[in-house]
């Protein structure tokens, strides 16, 4: 996440819903939309890149993936606002330090409860399918080979 601004970063960690919100901005730039979801039979595919193209999972996976990906940035975002006692904002370290345990709650919570783990995943099937045409369209211009997608449901 080097290409986003200290300014961003800081934003998004001290945001009240910061897993949304991080992920909405991420998926604003072009290469990060490389998940393509089918709601209607729970799967979808990602784009790995070029040795394996195309895999296809289930979209508790996805979900589950993306979740660890995001924890990881804001732990990144938390890291950087430390170190940098984050001038620009004049926050307190007590108050960086309790929107990461903030974080840090959110993602236990999202481990250990069913409830709350369907609830993220209909947020994050609906911030994906937000950019599903897109996501479709570069899919099939990076396909040489339409029998990559042929099995998926559009």
């Amino acid at each position: 996440m080097d290409h986003l601004d200290q300014n961003t970063k800081t934003l998004l960690f001290m945001s009240t819903v910061k897993y949304t919100k991080t992920l909405e901005y991420i998926l604003k730039n072009d290469n990060n939309k490389n998940v393509l979801l089918d709601e209607e039979t729970k799967t979808g595919i990602v784009y790995k890149g070029e040795e394996k193209p195309f895999e296809k999972m289930k979209l508790e996976d996805i979900v589950d993936e993306s979740i660890v990906k995001l924890y990881n940035h804001l732990k990144e975002f938390y890291k950087e606002l430390e170190e940098k006692n984050n001038t620009d904002f004049n926050l307190d370290n007590d108050s960086i330090k309790t929107n990461m345990i903030i974080a840090e709650n959110k993602f236990n919570d999202y481990n250990s409860n069913k409830k709350i783990k369907e609830n993220v995943s209909h947020i994050i099937s609906s911030i994906y399918g937000q950019h599903h045409d897109n996501i479709q369209d570069t899919y099939k211009s990076i396909s040489s080979n339409s029998d990559d997608l042929i099995n998926f449901k559009f």
